[in-house]
């Protein structure tokens, strides 16, 4: 694992990307929890490209940050 400080997220290589069956280049913020990589979630993320599960994941992100305490569900946010 890579970590990338400038965003403060983890880029998954090697082995953890492979945990996560996600592409190598997929970044995961902090706001992401491993509890809520699993599943349906998990399964649709998979099937995106690297850039469009970043995106996906920066939106969740900024959304964490700004209104956490709004969200009742994480995993269907971000699923959402």
């Amino acid at each position: 694992i890579a970590s990338n400080t400038s965003h403060s997220s983890i880029i998954l290589e090697g082995i953890s990307g492979t945990r996560f069956g996600l592409p190598k280049g997929t970044t995961i913020p902090t706001t992401v929890k491993k509890s809520i990589l699993q599943g349906r979630l998990l399964d649709a993320l998979r099937k995106l490209p690297a850039h469009l599960i970043n995106d996906a994941l920066v939106e969740y992100d900024d959304a964490v940050k700004t209104k956490a305490q709004q969200i009742r569900n994480h995993g269907a946010y971000l699923f959402g």
